[in-house]
């Protein structure tokens, strides 16, 4: 029993018939995919579950600047302006659709906003019974 849960455990890191075994059980069987994952799907989940986290920290010292977080910033307020501008012109919409949606609107965040900074800054979304 042993020897089956350390391969089971560490089958997708082993050969190709280790891979294929799994894959055909796990992931076409439990899972009901159609064909089995390529290499470069594995081990691309691999890498994002493992260190996507850390890779992205580090991508995001070297990458973002304060004039790309600048640009960033300028491009969903305007995005905000524009959605505000329609909601304000929508006939079809009723009072209280309107202020939920005015309301999911000001939670749309940009780069140096608090809430991107602070979980507890959250915003309090008003969904009516029944609707999304």
């Amino acid at each position: 029993m042993i020897e089956y849960k350390v391969l089971d455990f560490n089958a997708r890191y082993l050969s190709t018939p280790f891979v294929k075994a799994r894959s055909a059980f796990y992931d076409m069987v439990i899972e009901g995919l159609k064909e089995l994952p390529s290499r470069a799907t594995i081990c691309r989940f691999q890498v994002e579950t493992s260190i996507g986290e850390l890779l992205g920290t580090y991508y995001l010292k070297e990458v973002w600047t304060a004039d790309i977080a600048a640009r960033a910033e300028s491009l969903v307020l305007a995005l905000k302006a524009a959605f505000k501008t329609g909601l304000e012109s929508a006939g079809w919409l009723d009072d209280a659709t309107r202020t939920n949606v005015t309301t999911k609107l000001a939670c749309m965040i940009a780069p140096g906003d608090k809430k991107l900074t602070n979980p507890n800054a959250q915003c309090a979304l008003l969904i009516p019974h029944g609707n999304s």
